[in-house]
């Protein structure tokens, strides 16, 4: 009895001395430090995962930046992609330059050296909103990776910035919403990891159960954007018509990728057609053959 007593006393003691010293933390570095502390514990104790808590932990990212870059190395993956989604939320608050710096280096060195594939997806997505446009030379050397979900995630970031070499990918992303229907999984790459297919009997309905349908449907737009009616795929078609829509393109592709421009007028790539005429790419063309200026491009 009075060794259960003594225990009860030490037990009382150890949580008054944790909670003046939070209390005293709180004081030394600001009030923030206490709300931190208390999001924290709620999200990686009682696995509270809701934007209740996301919100202070990313606004308070100074301070927070610690923890939630250790929950990203939990082996919980629900929190490792909250601790994820945190960080990427991070960037769209005014943090310090030195949060930001840590912040970059973190992802890049996940993007450069992580074996899994999402992990590097949510690195990717940071980088990019921490760096905007400057992010094209930090992602560009990964539409090339060895991870086919890394490069269509790539592909889609990239899109924005109207960087021509996206277009085979997000060709490719389309073809991906063919072999989901046909259920050829042995041919979709590491995306087979991420892809949730649900079992729907009805013929054509598959991509209704399917993660990635938003990633298919993004490419779609995207390749309209940056390629205006060369684009006459309909994702509504038959299966039939959709393989004849993606093998018409990725012809267009091959036989014009060389020649092709950013039209700022067209506001979509468009083919050079003199220098298609040529036989000669038009970045090289138009070294000797400059662009008109009464008429631009």
């Amino acid at each position: 009895m009075l060794a259960l007593l003594k225990s009860k006393k030490i037990i009382i003691i150890v949580l008054l001395i944790l909670a003046i010293s939070i209390i005293i933390f709180s004081f030394i570095k600001n009030e923030t430090a206490l709300t931190v502390l208390y999001h924290w514990w709620m999200v990686s104790i009682f696995k509270d995962y809701s934007d209740n808590h996301m919100f202070p932990l990313a606004y308070y990212g100074d301070i927070a930046l610690p923890y939630v870059i250790k929950g990203t190395e939990s082996k919980n993956q629900r929190l490792k992609e909250y601790s994820f989604e945190i960080l990427s939320k991070m960037t769209g608050f005014e943090t310090t330059e030195a949060t930001r710096k840590h912040l970059l280096s973190f992802m890049l060195n996940i993007l450069k050296n992580d074996i899994n594939s999402a992990d590097r997806m949510f690195a990717a997505i940071s980088i990019e909103a921490i760096k905007r446009e400057k992010a094209i030379e930090d992602l560009h050397p990964y539409l090339y990776d060895k991870s086919d979900m890394l490069k269509d995630g790539i592909a889609l970031i990239l899109a924005k910035y109207h960087q021509v070499e996206v277009i085979p990918q997000l060709i490719e992303i389309l073809q991906v919403g063919l072999w989901l229907d046909k259920d050829a999984l042995d041919k979709i790459g590491d995306r087979a990891k991420y892809v949730y297919l649900t079992l729907i009997d009805k013929p054509g309905n598959k991509l209704q159960g399917c993660t990635y349908s938003h990633t298919i449907e993004r490419a779609h737009n995207l390749l309209f954007v940056l390629l205006g009616t060369s684009v006459s795929y309909n994702p509504n078609e038959s299966l039939t018509k959709k393989e004849q829509a993606i093998s018409k393109l990725e012809e267009w592709w091959q036989e014009n990728n060389d020649y092709l421009y950013w039209s700022d007028k067209e506001n979509h790539f468009v083919v050079n057609e003199e220098a298609k005429k040529a036989g000669i790419p038009t970045e090289e063309y138009r070294k000797t053959h400059p662009w008109p200026k009464e008429n631009g491009k």
